[in-house]
């Protein structure tokens, strides 16, 4: 279990935490994008998995999920582009099929003799890479999912979001127009003290308000737009609801 959850916080390191806005970029308008995504989650997931490194099998390992995450990312990029839109199936598909392969590697490694080296590990180690996790998922992943879920309710309320609230890629692929600047940090911040208050609960959590006070004072300063609001609300009820894993690990 140990090798699961380093693989799994390298994959939530390398697809949202250090994907930035330049990576995805290139990612989009270059057809070799997507190799320069996979160099970093190639990367992340060696560094997450030094101890094990001696053990030639898993470099196989390793270098199925490294040409795996290409090739999925391709087919969503591909797929995405030919429908003109990205949306929380393909999202939720993506992160299934990525996790999928972690685990199937991992099971491949079950009964390996470096599988020794986790129950020394594993009580202090796996409780501490769940954290990471949480915290990625809260500070990273909560603004991609409020996007996909405030244009999974525009489609299903009317008409399909226009590009002008969605975004557009140059291929035409509708993509999310993510918080950017100030905003974005303050939300970064926010919702990464939301889970460290709710994880120590007690009376910590009296301060949650004033936690919430900055960003709710800049959107009103923003002429209340919609967009970001569903970013502030869904990011927080997925930061709290993050708090509360963190607190039983």
């Amino acid at each position: 279990m140990v090798l699961f959850w380093r693989l799994v916080l390298a994959h939530f390191a390398a697809d949202f935490a250090l994907q930035t806005d330049a990576v995805f970029r290139v990612k989009k308008r270059f057809s070799w994008g997507v190799l320069l995504h996979g160099a970093i989650f190639a990367l992340t997931s060696i560094l997450a998995v030094i101890p094990y490194l001696k053990s030639l099998p898993l470099w196989g390992g390793l270098i199925f999920l490294w040409l795996f995450h290409i090739a999925v990312d391709k087919a969503k990029l591909v797929l995405s582009s030919s429908r003109r839109r990205d949306h929380l199936g393909y999202f939720l598909f993506d992160q299934l099929l990525h996790l999928g392969a972690i685990g199937l590697v991992c099971g491949l490694f079950y009964r390996h003799p470096l599988m020794a080296l986790e129950p020394l590990e594993s009580a202090v180690l796996i409780p501490r890479l769940q954290l990471g996790t949480v915290y990625i998922v809260a500070i990273w992943v909560s603004p991609l999912l409020s996007f996909y879920i405030r244009s999974a309710w525009l489609r299903w309320k009317g008409p399909r979001p226009s590009e002008s609230n969605a975004g557009a890629s140059p291929t035409g692929a509708v993509q999310p127009m993510l918080p950017t600047g100030l905003w974005r940090w303050m939300g970064y911040f926010e919702r990464g003290c939301l889970v460290a208050v709710i994880a120590q609960g007690g009376r910590l959590l009296f301060i949650i308000p004033l936690i919430l006070l900055p960003r709710t004072g800049l959107w009103i300063s923003r002429k209340r737009e919609e967009p970001i609001l569903w970013e502030l609300i869904l990011g927080t009820v997925i930061a709290l609801a993050m708090g509360l894993s963190a607190g039983t690990l």
